[in-house]
């Protein structure tokens, strides 16, 4: 039985209910954008007779007169901080108007605690130096220190306040007299339409929102006992929800989001019983996204419906078990063997798909294997990186179906596979890993992945010592073979080994900010950094010393031919390449310092001094890593331990 009640203020709607976020529904989503929509709000309507619209609130009421929100919970949960922070301002013991919300029950705890103004002090200061455990948390933390900075003047902040102390008042006038609509509902169909409401000052709802409505909706409307199975609909997505929150600061994540994984999941393993295409969805949203993909799958269950539930309950039921998979061991595994994430930063989609497969058929107990994921690596890396497939057209593109299927059937011998695909015992797909070369009148064959890659790396050598970064479709390439690089030179510095603190920090800067490569010697360097005598001025035409103008411009000559070099390339975030100024590379290695920045490339340009040697410090470096790189994807360890094959 649905209703809508009269009640026509938040006021009013607070008043009556005692409210409750189940744990199948989102976790608090809201960032600082749409907390300062709800500040502007407040102060557009602070004081003035136009009413404030606080939206249309959804509740599920239980047998036992509990009122679960169905939608409008963002909302409610941003007012509750803003009360609070109501409370610590004001210090008053009770919050007018009062409201009583519990939160999803894995944050809920932590969640009252957070909201005590005894407890505000240290959060609104940001005295707090340890995360909350989960993002959710995180992100009620970053809300309410929204909200307070917003009430401090401009010489705390630099920036004028947002929120008056004297008119907070006010603001609770506009919260307490907002126009309100809402639905009280006594069954659970209300939840099947749930996907169809979107918030004009929220957050939309995300794909996998859409996908857990649609299947609700599904078993509710085709179902005997509707309420019992979109119950157990209801519990998977609490469980999805609940790891996704445990789990987004996995350094191996990204910007992998729960829709991403969703995506992977439904190529990966779908329902868990079919064997599925690996290329479907082919997009996380829009007409071949998620929802789509299973909406299509739903409705072939047309003259099946019983069948169709049991589908709808399976895909949930499977990716909790995938969001299990990622939460718990992933992270476990990728802390002794970080290889795990390593290749998911190096091609998310087909790694999410080989994991996902792999741990569900490696037993629980059992570690993966480190030799298969060192070969997984260096398969997926070196692949394609060559010519031998030039021009060459065929019905299937690659064998990587193959290798998805085999982990499923016999995971033991992927390694196996993916030696015979190196060595060219068997075809990658129609493509062979071979091709010619004629010298001299002389034709010799080139046979296996190694060859042929070593081949064309050999050709491009000028090609990457001096316009490497001008190869823009190979930036994510090389932003993986810097990583590693970076990584695996601290494993041999001086006997230590600092390589789990420098993946941590470099995984932070494909995780928080898009990563970029950022050249050490800039382009616009200035004409004084270049100078032997001395020079301050940074126009070159002012220089009274004619030797060193000569000097200099030969000097920047050399180095221009070579600055867009694989030598003269580190990676930085966007935000911190920004900040840093077209200064000389030993000056450079004092901001990377400043920066936090760690690994071998950054402490070594401090050592760049002279800028007489500058191109032959780049072209060394080039060299270097090319060599590296080499031996690193293609190392003897790898690809010629003894396994069956």
């Amino acid at each position: 039985m649905n209703s809508t009640v009269t009640i026509q203020t938040f006021g009013e709607l607070i008043q009556q209910y005692n409210f409750v976020i189940p744990a199948y529904q989102r976790a608090y989503s809201w960032t600082e954008k749409q907390t300062v929509l709800f500040i502007g709000d407040l102060v557009e309507h602070a004081g003035k007779t136009t009413k404030y619209y606080l939206g249309h609130y959804i509740l599920e009421e239980d047998k036992d007169g509990q009122f679960a929100i169905i939608d409008g919970q963002q909302r409610l949960t941003t007012i509750a901080l803003f009360l609070a922070v109501y409370q610590f301002l004001t210090k008053s013991s009770t919050p007018i108007p009062s409201l009583r919300l519990n939160v999803a029950e894995y944050d809920n705890a932590r969640f009252q605690e957070i909201c005590l103004s005894e407890n505000l002090a240290a959060l609104v200061n940001q005295e707090r130096k340890q995360k909350e455990r989960t993002a959710s948390l995180d992100r009620v933390v970053k809300t309410i220190q929204t909200f307070y900075q917003s009430f401090q003047t401009g010489k705390q902040q630099n920036k004028p306040e947002l929120l008056c102390v004297a008119k907070i008042d006010d603001y609770i006038d506009v919260i307490r007299k907002a126009a309100v609509s809402v639905g009280i509902h006594k069954d659970k169909a209300v939840a099947a339409q749930i996907f169809e409401l979107t918030n004009t000052r929220g957050v939309p709802l995300t794909e996998t929102e859409k996908v857990k409505a649609l299947l609700m909706k599904y078993v509710y409307l085709n179902s005997t006992d509707g309420n019992r199975d979109v119950g157990d609909i209801q519990r998977f997505f609490a469980k999805v929800f609940e790891l996704e929150e445990e789990s987004a600061k996995a350094s191996f994540r990204g910007e992998m989001s729960l829709d991403d994984i969703l995506a992977h999941h439904l190529r990966a393993v779908d329902d868990g019983k079919d064997e599925p295409v690996f290329t479907q969805p082919q997009n996380v949203e829009g007409e071949h996204g998620c929802l789509e993909y299973v909406r299509q799958k739903l409705n072939s269950f047309d003259a099946d419906k019983p069948s169709g539930i049991q589908y709808a309950k399976d895909i949930a039921r499977e990716f909790a078990a995938s969001m299990a998979l990622i939460s718990n061991r992933f992270v476990v595994q990728d802390k002794k063997e970080p290889l795990i994430g390593d290749v998911i930063l190096l091609d998310q989609r087909r790694s999410m798909i080989f994991l996902l497969r792999y741990f569900r058929a490696l037993p629980d107990e059992q570690s993966a294997d480190q030799l298969l994921l060192k070969r997984w690596e260096s398969f997926l890396f070196l692949w394609n990186w060559h010519d031998a497939f030039y021009n060459m057209k065929s019905a299937r593109k690659d064998s990587f179906p193959d290798i998805f299927k085999l982990i499923r059937k016999d995971y033991t011998q992927v390694a196996g596979l993916l030696g015979k695909y190196y060595r060219n015992k068997e075809s990658f797909a129609y493509w062979p890993f071979q091709t010619k070369r004629t010298e001299n009148n002389v034709v010799t064959e080139i046979n296996g992945l190694e060859g042929v890659f070593r081949d064309y790396i050999t050709r491009l050598n000028d090609d990457l010592l001096l316009r490497a970064y001008n190869r823009g479709n190979w930036h994510f390439r090389y932003k993986y073979w810097l990583y590693k690089y970076e990584i695996e030179s601290e494993k041999t510095k001086g006997g230590t080994d600092q390589s789990d603190q420098v993946r941590s920090f470099l995984r932070t800067l494909f995780k928080d900010d898009a990563v970029t490569l950022d050249h050490i010697i800039p382009h616009g360097l200035g004409w004084n950094e270049l100078s032997v005598s001395g020079e301050h001025q940074s126009d070159i035409r002012l220089w009274k010393d004619e030797a060193d103008k000569r000097q200099a411009e030969a000097t920047w000559q050399g180095i221009h031919e070579i600055i867009n070099g694989i030598g003269n390339l580190v990676l930085l975030s966007h935000s911190d390449n920004a900040s840093l100024q077209n200064i000389a590379p030993f000056n450079r290695a004092d901001a990377y310092r400043k920066l936090n920045l760690k690994g071998a490339s950054y402490r070594e340009v401090e050592a760049w001094k002279a800028s007489i040697e500058w191109r032959t410090r780049i072209e060394a470096r080039g060299e270097l890593l090319i060599k590296w790189m080499q031996d690193y994807f293609t190392a003897k360890p790898t690809w010629t331990d003894k396994e069956t094959e």
